[in-house]
């Protein structure tokens, strides 16, 4: 018979490492498939007001057979909705949507909403706490003649579509200042809020956009009473549920200086950056039941 040649050692080692990354990336496949984790990734609301009662609905993957919400701040809470009982049922199925309560005496600031289900503990989305009313802008506002009316002391939550433009419009009186700001990038929206100023028959008077966590914005006097639109787009033309943003005007008998204190409007008393942190992520600034981590 002929005889037997030895296995080289090198070929040895090269076959114990291809058997050892085969075994990692099999138990990795295995352990993906049966262990899918929760993945929140939008809510229906990004802002909402103090005191109020509204709906929440989180968006994402493996979300399936919610259990609660987990909120980072004691002053929300959340029960889910359920579907009427079919016949032979006592408890209907839930339906993945929350009714949403907020005490009278919770703090403005970000909070940070989780879910709990069936696949465990999803990561965080925040949750904008206003003084403000909140608007949830619905309907079609895709030109000057359908343009959805703002005015001060409102907050307008709204999401982008793909392509698609909104009009927002607001009364001026003669001499005032007229200032807008658009927010995005706070809420983990994937949105880059762009806004143009034009007059009622459509000339532009001025546009802005916003550049990372810098809002889009911008102020404008007027010499008459006239109204003004602000359209809204993003930046890119995208759109969908993960481009959100909030609007707010305000209107004032003098120009609006950023440099004083409390100047501007509620988001941008609650959402804008400090020079020294331009680039600082929300969920480290001005956080509910949180400590600010420059002063720690």
């Amino acid at each position: 018979s002929p005889a037997l040649l030895p296995f080289p050692s090198g070929n040895l080692t090269v076959l114990r490492s291809t058997c050892t990354v085969g075994l990692l990336l099999a138990f990795s496949c295995i352990a993906s498939a049966e262990f899918p984790t929760a993945e929140l990734r939008t809510l229906s609301a990004t802002c909402v007001q103090i005191g109020s009662k509204s709906t929440l609905q989180p968006r994402g993957q493996n979300l399936t057979e919610l259990q609660k919400l987990v909120f980072s701040s004691e002053k929300i809470t959340a029960t889910q909705q359920l579907a009427a009982p079919e016949l032979l049922q006592t408890v209907g199925v839930r339906k993945g949507v929350f009714n949403l309560s907020v005490a009278t005496d919770a703090k403005t600031g970000i909070a940070q909403v989780r879910t709990l289900g069936r696949f465990g503990v999803s990561n965080p989305l925040p949750l904008l706490l206003t003084t403000q009313p909140v608007v949830a802008v619905a309907g079609d506002h895709s030109n000057q003649v359908l343009a959805q009316e703002a005015e001060p002391g409102h907050i307008y939550s709204q999401v982008f579509q793909p392509h698609q433009r909104t009009y927002f419009q607001v009364k001026v009186a003669k001499g005032q200042w007229l200032r807008a700001t658009a927010y995005a990038r706070q809420f983990d929206s994937r949105a880059i809020p762009s806004i143009t100023l034009r007059r009622d028959d459509g000339t532009e008077i001025s546009r802005s956009h916003a550049k990372g966590f810098w809002p889009a914005e911008l102020q404008h006097q007027v010499n008459e009473d006239t109204t003004l639109f602000l359209e809204l787009h993003d930046f890119l033309f995208l759109g969908g549920e993960e481009y959100a943003f909030a609007l707010e005007v305000q209107r004032s008998d003098q120009e609006i200086s950023m440099e004083l204190a409390d100047a501007g409007t509620e988001l941008d008393r609650l959402l804008r950056p400090s020079l020294d942190f331009p680039h600082s992520d929300t969920r480290f600034h001005k956080l509910t039941s949180l400590t600010d981590p420059r002063k720690a």
